[in-house]
């Protein structure tokens, strides 16, 4: 099984597989609960901008950067992503940031997952390339893979989403 979200390329390439694949980097910031935290999870469709009460905390995340396969925190991301939160939480504060931190998303150039084995590699069996819905989508991508393992048909078509369809 290939499952290595962003870094999946990568170990496709060595299997003479191309998957037309690249990292989007998503941007976190956490910080300590305050006067108006939501007290249950948001998205703010508008600027992108997911809020996520935990514990003593909340979690503010969004952009997508396409940058490669490194970590750095670019400065006017965080910014966007503070002045988006600050736009519908009108008694957010940014002065208790506690934690930045990036992380890789898997995002295919067609928007679809690749799902399924190939045919330059038929015993492996690819499940990546999920982006920013890798969470809601785990377990459907999980079943239809143990289907294909078991030889059973998967209870969804996966010719769209086959890694040679690149």
């Amino acid at each position: 099984m290939l499952a290595a979200g962003a870094w999946s390329t990568r170990l496709a390439r060595q299997l003479g597989v191309a998957i037309a694949m690249q990292p989007g980097k998503g941007y976190s910031l956490t910080y300590a609960a305050q006067d108006g935290t939501p007290s249950i999870p948001l998205y703010l469709g508008d600027v992108k901008v997911g809020v996520s009460p935990w514990q003593e905390t909340f979690r503010l995340g969004g952009t997508m950067e396409l940058a490669g396969l490194q970590l750095r925190i670019n400065r006017q991301r965080v910014e966007a992503v503070v002045s988006g939160a600050k736009l519908f939480l009108p008694s957010f504060r940014a002065d208790n940031l506690q934690k930045v931190w990036t992380g890789m998303r898997p995002v295919c150039s067609d928007t679809l997952p690749v799902i399924g084995p190939s045919s330059a590699a038929p015993n492996v069996f690819f499940a990546t390339g999920n982006a920013m819905l890798g969470v809601t989508q785990s377990v459907v991508t999980g079943r239809i893979v143990a289907q294909l393992i078991q030889g059973e048909t998967p209870s969804v078509p996966v010719a769209p989403f086959s890694p040679d369809r690149f």
